[in-house]
């Protein structure tokens, strides 16, 4: 008897947590705006460890090809939380940004939360957002 009703509380407690889990998911909107040409990908990374930034390990991501200009819309589905976002356009399919010999981007680019020129690499702090479900959009312009 003890171990049906503990396999019960048990059953419970399980279905709360993921019910619990299922409720801090955000459904994420990401406009990335001045994409200049229909030629190759967006790559497209959300990060959640600062250890992983700008890696080809981030949280989520997308390698979409482009078709239209000057806008693309994307969604991700995303636990509440901060994340920092890097995106380039790989005009060339290469699956990499390319750089000057310096490391400046020849590739457009954009991160979160940064604007205007870097004159050094970015950092994952500064380029966090926080993403919930009053702050479920973004519009990055590629530079």
């Amino acid at each position: 008897m003890k171990l049906k009703v503990f396999a019960c509380l048990l059953f419970i407690a399980l279905n709360l947590t993921c019910i619990n889990r299922a409720s801090d998911m955000v459904t994420f909107t990401l406009t990335i705006t001045n994409i200049e040409t229909t030629s190759g990908h967006l790559s497209i990374g959300i990060y959640d460890d600062p250890n992983f930034w700008l890696t080809n390990s981030p949280f989520a991501k997308q390698w979409v090809p482009v078709t239209s200009t000057p806008n693309k819309t994307l969604t991700f589905t995303v636990p509440e939380g901060f994340y920092s976002i890097g995106i380039y356009h790989d005009k060339n399919s290469n699956k990499k940004l390319d750089s000057y010999f310096f490391g400046m981007p020849k590739e457009p680019y954009a991160l979160s939360n940064i604007d205007g020129p870097l004159y050094r690499s970015p950092k994952f702090e500064d380029s966090l957002i926080n993403i919930s479900p009053s702050a479920n959009s973004l519009i990055l312009s590629l530079r």
